[in-house]
């Protein structure tokens, strides 16, 4: 009978051993594919899981990895798509601007209405634009026309509301 108890008492050991290893192994993956897709919601990346075999876990491993870079990508695409955007406002021979529909804020201007205007900062309405009137503000596109006293000029001035590339809502508009 003490040999069946040494015996239970050795395997019972055993088995709990096994148990306690296989979760060692199994949480530190895990743990470490959680790290790696923290790392990746922080926009860094690519990162590559270290995780090899067959198993589920490895395949969660592996499908992360490929999220990880389809993600990279899908962000550099965004960026060149941004590049490219500025690089065509920026090459308008016109007073190109984008104002916060929300705020009224200045968000962009292109490089001509720079360098009428000086940089942005410290500017609260853009000269060549001229208020945006309560009775016009729905009408999209807007077009008005607006004497500017700064430049002693007049500006036909078009714009419209779009998703700008953060999304939020945007009035862009053109002077000329």
């Amino acid at each position: 009978m003490t040999k069946f108890l040494v015996y239970d008492s050795l395997l019972i050991f055993l088995g709990l051993g096994l148990i306690w290893i296989l979760n060692y192994l199994i949480t530190t993956r895990i743990q470490h594919i959680a790290e790696v897709a923290t790392l990746y919601s922080q926009g860094k990346g690519p990162l590559i899981t270290k995780i090899k075999g067959s198993d589920e876990i490895s395949f969660l491993a592996h499908s992360l990895e490929g999220m990880g870079a389809e993600l990279d990508k899908s962000r550099e695409e965004l960026q060149n798509s941004r590049n490219r955007l500025l690089t065509v406002l920026d090459g308008v021979s016109a007073n190109v601007f984008v104002l916060s529909e929300e705020t009224g804020a200045i968000l962009y201007l292109n490089q001509v209405a720079q360098d009428l205007l000086g940089p942005i900062q410290g500017l609260e309405q853009i000269p060549f634009c001229g208020p945006i009137h309560e009775q016009f503000a729905q009408q999209d596109p807007l077009v008005q026309e607006h004497y500017d006293p700064f430049t002693h000029r007049w500006y036909l001035t078009q714009s419209k509301v779009i998703p700008w590339i953060d999304g939020r809502p945007v009035r862009i508009g053109l002077a000329t």
